[in-house]
């Protein structure tokens, strides 16, 4: 393959602060801006906030001319470089947006992936909707009907994943936010 890849960070236009690592090849880097990356919301959020602002992120091309396994092992050392909290990346790099392979509850994803849909889920997808339908799904899911109504993704992190790791999410969002607002990374 030859050494096409490069390890790429997005930068905030006006903090300079580096938001996000990845590693690429031609005009990856470019995508995430272009919207073709949907995997990593966080990335799209930053870069939503802006687009509000009418800013584009700095490109900024770290290291040039690797190879793809030397790519994944700087990918690592320069997510750990600027530290995971302070990025909008959702793993420590090296595994390519592969989030599942070492996942510790693999094999549960995997099958719950595999499981074929039931006959009436099947028929649901391919089933146009009228404008009426549509308003009527929009008035039982609004407000009160709507199962997120009132609540706060700490909550839903305390009953998904206990008071600790909710504890851990939270501190890392605010220091996303804080770090995003202030441009300070301490």
């Amino acid at each position: 393959m030859g050494n096409i890849f490069y390890i790429y960070e997005l930068i905030h236009p006006i903090l300079k602060v580096s938001f996000y690592v990845g590693k690429g090849k031609n005009d990856r880097m470019y995508d995430h801006y272009l919207g073709s990356n949907k995997s990593n919301k966080d990335v799209q959020f930053y870069l939503k906030e802006l687009q509000e602002q009418d800013l584009q992120p700095i490109y900024n091309k770290i290291e040039k001319n690797l190879t793809e396994q030397e790519a994944f092992k700087k990918e690592k050392e320069w997510i750990k470089f600027y530290g995971l909290n302070n990025l909008c990346n959702e793993s420590e790099g090296g595994c390519g947006g592969d989030l599942i392979s070492n996942h510790p509850r693999r094999s549960e994803i995997l099958n719950k992936m595999r499981k074929p849909r039931s006959e009436q889920a099947r028929k649901n997808m391919c089933v146009p909707r009228s404008k009426e339908h549509k308003k009527n799904i929009s008035i039982a899911t609004s407000g009160k009907n709507n199962p997120m109504y009132r609540k706060k993704f700490y909550d839903i992190w305390v009953e998904k994943y206990g008071i600790e790791e909710a504890n851990m999410r939270e501190n890392i969002r605010k220091d996303k936010l804080r770090i995003y607002r202030t441009g300070k990374k301490c």
